[in-house]
């Protein structure tokens, strides 16, 4: 789930907002279909990241899928877009609440990323040799396991804010080399 803006002042309604799909088909990149259908209707769409809202009321729950629900078909797609791959990792913030200081129930802070996310960027990097990850949040997070050698297939990393309703267009631009952040 895309962040597009934060919670009190700073919420968006996104209704008829642009998605990241949006804005990489404008851009002329190749979207896999079969995995964006798995995070919009198919297993994956039951795992949705959670925020409060407008008035601070809600938890901040990640919600990441875990490796053990992506289908095989899923898996297999992964082939047929070998060149790179783009990971989103997402945290809300916002004036009508603070985030949480103590631990999630998956064991690490808000701003770290979790192990779901993890195990998600480690078969990323196994089956990709250029991977871009951008992180879509409101406050700095914790990204230090970039560094290992494990990960050096993540080639480039864009951090972006909430990005409103149209902001997100812009991404697949930066991506392509049309603009420059």
């Amino acid at each position: 789930d895309f962040v597009y803006g934060g919670g009190g002042s700073g919420a968006v309604d996104t209704t008829n907002a642009a998605t990241l799909k949006d804005s990489l088909e404008t851009a002329d990149f190749v979207i896999n279909e079969t995995l964006w259908d798995f995070y919009k209707t198919g297993p994956g769409s039951s795992y949705r990241k959670k925020m409060p809202n407008t008035a601070g009321v809600g938890p901040f729950e990640v919600n990441e899928v875990p490796q053990s629900v992506y289908t095989q078909e899923v898996k297999n797609s992964y082939a047929n877009y070998d060149d790179a791959a783009i990971v989103t990792i997402g945290r809300a913030g916002g004036e009508s609440r603070d985030i949480p200081l103590e631990n999630l129930p998956t064991g690490v802070n808000y701003l770290q990323v979790d192990p779901n996310e993890m195990d998600m960027i480690d078969q990323v990097v196994e089956n990709f040799d250029n991977v871009i990850l951008v992180i879509n949040a409101n406050n700095v997070m914790e990204l230090g396991f970039i560094e290992d050698a494990k990960y050096e297939n993540i080639k480039a990393v864009l951090w972006v804010g909430g990005v409103g309703q149209e902001g997100i267009m812009a991404i697949g631009r930066v991506l392509n080399g049309e603009i420059n952040p």
